[in-house]
């Protein structure tokens, strides 16, 4: 570590960067550098705002760049934890907490117990304040139905009191959920609509993605595409949790819309032409090679259906039929037969011949056709077979695919 690193990492900016930014000390190293992910992520989304929102969101990226640095890895943490043990920082008498910002990281990090109280404080502190309402909401809607009722309340407070639309992109996004999970699709569409014409670049994913799935339950998966591949085009950084989100609606889009029914060859040609289309996009790196991986999946998805199909639809090299007529094969041992009979001036014998052979040729012809009988029956069999082994090994392609996510899901779980 250069020395330059190791001063980085003790609390010189007087400030406890477990509390400043809402981090818990007993979680592992590992698990501290994802909520720094996101707690920028969802900073940086706030970042280009002008104003006192946009001046909380910088202090609190630049308290980050810190906790990156003080927690790189397990040695520097334990230097500034070590530190820290030695230095105690302390809280300046009659300082003013400022709970809204708390209760911004204690959600970001989906800390609900210690959000729920920072944003009960928020409130009581800036009464007027929209944005302590919004914050209020979507840690409300972290309880899922149990906090729909509530959450709306405090969405539409939150509208009321944004008199001046400084906060809409804010209002309207969490008005927008709420009101999609009531199931009232236009407001929420209408809503997101808003939101997105008064957010920043860095607003705007997680709004597009919202917005994609109201189209996804509507049933207009093109445009759910389209919404996706607009919002990882962005060069903002964009959580964990709405990456992988923008990428399994893209995917259950592509799905919807390529796979062609009972034509496993056209949604292969489909495929191949998303994949184009893909790669030349501007997705994310990251995220474009997590859809081209999902395609990799789906390819062989269809591949394995064709080949399902065209085992179900094979039949036996003849069907069931002999292989050898029956009729042909006793006309040609009739021949046989009565070349020598006829050369020898045999005629009179010729009719109870005929009746040996004729009888003999159905023989054979029952014998053969029996045979081909059961050699169908064995490739029935063998097909049957086949096709329980390549259903099984769709059904594990399938299981590499996103699982379907609830539009809920976004407030449950960043990682």
């Amino acid at each position: 570590m250069s020395p330059s690193a190791k001063q980085s990492v003790t609390p010189a900016s007087a400030v406890n960067l477990y509390e400043a930014i809402g981090l818990d000390p007993h979680d592992t190293t590992e698990t501290i550098n994802e909520k720094l992910h996101d707690l920028k992520a969802g900073w940086m989304s706030k970042a280009s705002r002008s104003g006192g929102q946009g001046d909380k969101a910088r202090e609190q990226i630049s308290l980050i760049a810190e906790a990156e640095l003080a927690f790189a890895d397990d040695d520097s943490r334990e230097e500034y934890d070590l530190a820290l043990r030695r230095n105690p920082v302390g809280k300046t008498e009659g300082a003013k907490i400022d709970w809204l910002t708390r209760a911004w990281n204690y959600y970001f990090v989906r800390d609900g117990g210690a959000a729920d109280v920072a944003a009960r404080y928020s409130r009581e502190q800036e009464s007027k304040n929209a944005l302590a309402f919004v914050v209020s909401a979507w840690i409300k809607l972290l309880d899922g139905k149990d906090g729909e009722k509530q959450a709306k309340e405090f969405a539409d407070e939150a509208f009321v009191l944004d008199e001046l639309s400084q906060d809409t992109a804010d209002v309207h996004h969490v008005r927008g959920v709420v009101y999609f999970l009531l199931g009232d699709y236009d407001r929420a569409m209408k809503s997101f609509d808003r939101a997105l014409a008064a957010a920043s670049d860095g607003e705007k994913p997680e709004i597009l993605m919202r917005k994609a799935w109201v189209f996804e339950r509507q049933g207009d998966h093109s445009s759910a595409y389209d919404l996706c591949v607009t919002a990882l085009s962005f060069s903002v950084p964009i959580s964990n949790f709405t990456r992988s989100s923008l990428v399994t609606t893209l995917t259950r889009a592509i799905v919807a819309v390529d796979e062609v029914q009972d034509s496993p060859e056209r949604t292969i040609a489909a495929y191949k032409q998303r994949r184009s289309s893909i790669s030349a996009s501007e997705i994310q790196a990251g995220a474009k090679s997590e859809i081209l991986a999902n395609l990799d999946v789906l390819d062989k998805i269809a591949a394995k259906t064709k080949e399902l199909s065209d085992a179900a639809s094979a039949k036996g090299a003849d069907g069931g039929k002999a292989a050898v007529p029956g009729i042909s094969l006793g006309i040609a041992i009739l021949n046989v037969f009565l070349i020598p009979v006829w050369a020898l001036g045999g005629g009179i014998v010729i009719i109870p011949i005929l009746f040996i052979l004729a009888f003999g040729g159905w023989a054979v012809s029952r014998f053969v056709q029996r045979s081909n009988w059961t050699a169908s029956q064995s490739h029935f069999a063998a097909q049957q077979q086949l096709a329980a082994r390549l259903r099984d090994e769709i059904a594990q392609l399938r299981k590499k695919l996103p699982a379907g996510t609830e539009f809920r899901a976004s407030t449950v779980k960043v990682n």
